[in-house]
This record gives structure tokens, sequence and C-alpha cells, in this order.
């Protein structure tokens, strides 16, 4: 417990002990007393929001009720009484509720400002990477010198892991012009299962696609959005034990196309579930913690969203909000991503 808790917890019980010292005939002392349990409710609604707001509140509800039932403050009709223990509650939950909504308002700008900042990093520093990327795989591709062709491998691969890094970081950088090229979501994931399909052989995990049969189409992303369902797909197949299988459906759903990846791993400790999709966040060894936030930025920027579902031991599915195309639409705006097929 923090010193705010203890401020909290000494309130009470210095009020309780004046609430029960008053004496019946000492109205004026009572009726004081008594409105000083607002004193910890309100700190308790300010410093820790609804939950603890109205634990606190419950708490003094309990340790007012005695004198009033022993009959000692004869000056308190039943009705009062009620209506004192009812305003107690209605301040905690009042209050608690405009605090939670202050703290997650403050959040969101928070992270906000932070993808922003993110955004005018990468855009600084993502051409200079990807010209140094491009030209360290001519490098290796041309050098002759390698003895050792698993040493090259390994280098060509670091080479690949910077491109999906710097790949990941591109879509954070403020939306810009998407043509307006009408695709089929079904196309884009059966592409992204069929680039994939080896690798989810090797780890002994099937693919399986689950297509709306009506397909979905949408101009709010390019082809490159496959990278993107790359990215996850991959993700996927490594949570996922050999046997198993992962799943890459779509679905058409009111004024969006839903893309889901559903593996069948350990799935995300309920302590992690708030995290996942904040930069740089990773449960994984060696993770950048970039490819969900900024999934979800990317998303956010043409309209859409990404939500996760999960059960820890039964897997997670992240579903990927895509505004369709309907007749008369004009070119959507968004990120278009770099990420390799």
């Amino acid at each position: 417990m923090n010193i705010k808790a203890f401020a909290v917890a000494g309130l009470i019980l210095a009020v309780t002990a004046l609430h029960y010292g008053s004496v019946s005939d000492h109205s004026a002392f009572h009726l004081l007393h008594r409105e000083l349990y607002f004193i910890p409710i309100l700190l308790a609604g300010f410093w820790f929001g609804l939950k603890i707001s109205l634990i606190t509140s419950l708490a003094i509800t309990v340790l007012y009720l005695p004198p009033m039932l022993a009959g000692k403050m004869i000056h308190d009709t039943p009705f009062t009484v009620i209506a004192q223990l009812v305003m107690f509650n209605v301040v905690a939950l009042l209050i608690g509720m405009l605090e939670d909504r202050r703290a997650k308002e403050q959040e969101r700008v928070l992270g906000a400002e932070r993808l922003a900042v993110l955004g005018r990093a990468a855009a600084a520093i993502g051409l200079e990477v990807k010209d140094v990327a491009v030209a360290l795989r001519r490098l290796v591709s041309e050098e002759n010198e390698f003895h050792n062709s698993k040493l090259k491998q390994d280098v060509l691969g670091e080479i690949d892991r910077l491109d999906r890094l710097l790949a990941a970081l591109v879509r954070f950088i403020p939306a810009r012009h998407v043509p307006s090229t009408s695709l089929n979501v079904n196309d884009i994931v059966a592409a992204s299962a069929n680039r994939l399909k080896d690798m989810g052989f090797k780890a002994g995990v099937a693919i399986q696609l689950d297509v709306d049969p009506a397909g979905c189409r949408t101009r709010a992303v390019s082809e490159d959005f496959g990278g993107i369902i790359d990215a996850l797909l991959k993700n996927a197949i490594e949570v996922s034990p050999p046997g198993e299988v992962v799943t890459l459906a779509t679905r058409l759903q009111g004024a969006v196309c839903q893309i889901t990846v559903r593996d069948n791993g350990p799935g995300i400790a309920p302590e992690h579930r708030d995290m996942i999709f904040k930069p740089f966040f990773s449960t994984k060894p060696g993770g950048q913690g970039l490819t969900l936030a900024s999934t979800k930025k990317f998303l956010s920027d043409i309209g859409g969203d990404m939500t996760v579902e999960s059960e820890q031991g039964k897997g997670a599915a992240f579903h990927m909000h895509i505004p369709r195309e309907r007749v008369g639409d004009d070119p959507l705006y968004g990120v278009k991503s770099n990420q390799d097929g």
C-alpha cells in the first residue's frame, strides 16, 4: 500500500472514531462527522478511480450503520440514514467514473502523442535505413568471399529482419494516399496463405483458409497489405505447436471487411491484453513489439480497427477491420505498407 492508501484508510478510521463518539444529544457534531466521510470517498475516487472509490464507500456504509441500528442516533430517521448511505455510494460512483474516464482520455492523448513522435522519427530515418538495407543485400549477394554458406544465410536473415522492422516503422508514418484500386480481401489472404505454406509445413502447422463466399471488396488498402497479414500469420505459426491449425478467415460485416488470424498457441495472459498494441511491448524473445502496434495504427488511419480475443491456454484471434468498398466510394486514405511478402 502507498501513502495515499494509508491516508484514505486513516481518514476513514478517524471519522469513524468521531462518528462513534458522538452522543445522541449533539446532533450538530453528528451531522458534521457524517459529512466528513465524503473526504476519503472523494480522495479515493480522484486517486484510485471507480473500483477503489466504491470499495471505500461500501466500507464506510458498513461502518456507519451500527450506531444507527443500535438506536443511538435518535435524531436520524430510517429515511435519512438510507438517503445518506445512498449518497455515499452515488458520490463514489460518479467521482470514480469521471476519474476513470479522465485517465483513459489522458492515456489516449499520450498514446497519440507517442505515435506521432514515432511517426516523425520513422519518416526521418525510414528512407535512409531502407537504402542501407538494399545496399547491404546487394553487397552480400555479390560478395564471393563467403566461404561459409551458413554465415551468408545468417547475414541475409538479419537483413530480412531489418526489412521487417523497417516495414513496421513505416506504418507509423502519417497517412498518405492509397491508389484507388478495388481489391477483394479473399485474394489478399489467399496470396498470404500461399506465401507462408512452406513455413507452416516445416513447423508442422497447417494453414486453413475460411473465406466469405460472397467476398468483400475494399479501396482502403493496396496489395501490399498482404505484408501485414504475412507478419501476423508468421507469428501465429510460430506460437502454434506442431500438429495444430492456424486459421485465416474473412467475413463481410456491415461496413467493414474483417480478416481474422487465429492461432492455437498459449494465448495472451490477462495482464498483457491491455499492453499488446503498445509500441515496443513484446513477450516474444527478441521481438521488437512493433507489428501489432503499427498494424493497429495503420488500420486506425484508414478508418478501421484491430481487436483481439484470447483465452489463456486456448490461443488468440486477431481481427482486422477494414472499411469495405461501396457504390460511389471515393478513394480512402491510409498508409501503404512496404512489408515484403
